[in-house]
């Protein structure tokens, strides 16, 4: 209503995840929101907090010095956490920590989940722990800078804009020196490749694959080919696991991650896509994890789809709610991924 926006389910929940449901932050970023996409919201989040700084300080400054000190330990920490662990981190005694708390959850600034030794508190308020690392640009900075973008494609509309691009007309287009036109060539032979794995033609799709490399080495005027390459070794690792190649396509896929770019979003966004299909595919979520794990800079970008293959492989995970409850959609995805993989492979079994 403030923003004027009736929105979507996939669009709200990012927002939802961020500020918890609480009315007056949604009120804050609904504000923000107004005239922008999801997109544009998310990449200006920091923007939204530099904006409010002043009331995210002033929430502090209500509370007393101590109880501001524990309050800063538990948002500090990002994620659910027992007595004794803010208490380590705000360096005081346990009992008055735990008796502290008590008082904050009275407040409605800390909420607990759990029973007796069980207890985990986390900030009510979420966005309070991502204003908290930005500013202090500690620890958890690098994933809380990395989150937001990890969100933006992953719930964005324009998630499958990359395979949009359709394959007619590449006999109009092959023989020609344009470097644009060339692009359209490598991306139609992107969606070929796909398709044909789609319907097991792996080794089609292999000589594809090959294709692709040989016309994005051969072409001219400078043409930025290394989003069409990196997509061709996608492809590779993709046919390979259809051929139950395993090892030589986690070999391809180790090729694939030494090759990601942090901050290039059509790789993020391409790496949130092909994951889940290849689990689908049949590749263990425990060898995909540490190939993806190998890498901080990689770990961090991708930090719910690392959470997510962790649970998927057995592991207990502990990560900041936010991310944990869009490792849980990353998860969901997964499965449907996984689910209409199976059921395609019938069709093609049957015909």
């Amino acid at each position: 209503m403030v923003s004027g926006d009736a929105g979507k389910g996939r669009e709200i929940e990012p927002l939802r995840i961020l500020t918890g449901g609480s009315p007056r932050l949604l009120v804050i970023v609904a504000e923000f929101a107004r005239h922008r996409s999801l997109r544009q919201l998310l990449e200006d989040l920091v923007t939204l907090i530099d904006n409010h700084t002043e009331y995210f300080r002033g929430h502090l400054d209500v509370l007393a010095k101590t109880e501001r000190r524990v309050y800063l330990a538990a948002i500090d920490l990002w994620q659910p956490s027992s007595t004794g662990e803010i208490a380590a981190r705000a360096r005081m005694d346990v009992r008055s920590v735990s008796a502290l708390l008590g008082r904050l959850v009275d407040r409605g600034a800390v909420l607990v989940d759990g029973t007796g030794k069980k207890r985990r508190y986390a900030a009510a308020e979420r966005l309070y722990s991502i204003y908290y690392k930005l500013r202090r640009e500690r620890g958890d900075a690098a994933i809380v800078h990395h989150l937001i973008p990890f969100m933006t494609a992953f719930y964005s509309d324009d998630e499958l804009a990359t395979l949009a691009v359709s394959e007619p007309g590449r006999v109009r287009l092959e023989n020609s020196a344009a470097p644009d036109l060339q692009l359209e060539v490598a991306r139609a032979l992107v969606n070929k490749g796909y398709r044909q794995i789609k319907i097991g033609r792996a080794e089609e799709a292999l000589r594809t694959s090959d294709e692709l490399e040989r016309r994005c080495g051969a072409f001219t005027d400078g043409a930025p080919v290394a989003f069409e390459l990196w997509q061709a070794k996608w492809m590779r690792a993709h046919a390979l696991l259809v051929q139950e190649e395993h090892q030589a396509a986690l070999s391809v896929f180790r090729s694939v991650c030494a090759r990601f770019v942090v901050d290039d979003a059509r790789m993020l966004r391409e790496t949130r896509l092909r994951v889940p299909t290849l689990i689908a595919a049949g590749a263990a979520a425990r060898d995909v994890v540490e190939i993806l794990s190998a890498d901080r800079k990689t770990a961090d970008a991708l930090a719910p789809l690392v959470v997510a293959l962790r649970q998927l492989a057995g592991e207990p995970v502990r990560a900041s709610t936010e991310v944990l409850e869009v490792a849980a959609d990353v998860r969901k995805r997964i499965e449907a991924v996984t689910a209409a993989w199976r059921s395609s492979r019938g069709l093609v079994a049957r015909n």
